[in-house]
């Protein structure tokens, strides 16, 4: 489980934080052992680079995570919510200690404006590592709605969980937005909400990132149009996401140079 694919990529040090405030607090934490879901421990006590969750109950989700496993906790640090990466190490009696890695995400700092659009999405996953023409002529193509859209990715809501790094073809229904019919994103984050349905939070790759992350015989067999999303391309659509009136789509027209 990664962090929110819209945050900035900026870090924070984690030796610089007072993780004292958070001892009596409750802390998010995701396994992929528990795919999509998060669960919730209540910090106990705290050491430079380590928070110790209380197990809880015997038979919980906490007291079955398997030790020495990847995790990422989330809690708010200051009033900003931050995403850290931390291995599980169990003492004998079973308490949670997670050794945090060296940097935190803080989630609210954002390279690209998110506004909360609704939008028709035709989305299907394409399997890089098993690529053949035949596989992507047999995709499985669906259909959802946006959450939220910037110029760097989206927020959508699926019946099932999405694994992260998964690649996907996306075609988004906002046709007047600086978006070629076609783009190519990677799953950042996949949880379970509240009615069973799976947020999952989608970056665009554009063309520098897709030449760079596909092998040459994959990016033959995608649309062309997948590559005409440009580090340029995505700069002036969060610009002008930044002027967003709702009343005057066509000044976002494809192609438009405003």
């Amino acid at each position: 489980m990664a962090h929110e694919g819209s945050s900035s990529g900026r870090f924070v040090a984690t030796q610089a934080f007072d993780l004292s405030c958070l001892v009596g607090t409750e802390i998010a934490i995701f396994s992929e052992q528990f795919q999509g879901k998060s669960l919730t421990g209540r910090v106990i006590s705290v050491q430079p680079h380590q928070i110790t969750v209380e197990r809880g109950d015997r038979k919980g989700p906490l007291s079955n995570l398997a030790n020495l496993q990847s995790v990422v906790l989330r809690f708010s640090y200051k009033g900003q919510k931050v995403s850290v990466r931390a291995r599980l190490k169990r003492s004998l009696g079973g308490t949670c200690n997670f050794i945090l890695n060296q940097k935190a995400t803080p989630l609210s700092q954002r390279r690209f404006l998110r506004l909360d659009l609704k939008r028709s999405v035709s989305m299907a996953a394409f399997p890089v590592a098993t690529h053949s023409r035949r596989s992507l002529s047999s995709l499985r193509w669906v259909a959802t709605d946006s959450v939220n859209l910037s110029s760097g990715g989206l927020l959508m809501k699926v019946p099932t969980c999405l694994q992260e790094g998964v690649y996907l073809l996306i075609n988004v229904d906002w046709e007047q937005a600086f978006l070629p019919p076609m783009v190519l994103g990677r799953v950042c984050h996949s949880f379970q909400d509240e009615d069973g349905q799976f947020m999952v939070g989608i970056e665009f790759l554009v063309r520098e990132e897709s030449l760079r992350l596909l092998p040459r015989a994959a990016r033959q067999l995608l649309p062309q149009s997948v590559f005409r999303y440009t580090l340029q391309s995505r700069s002036r659509l969060n610009r002008k996401l930044q002027l967003w009136n709702p009343d005057k789509e066509s000044q976002f027209a494809y192609g438009s140079k405003q």
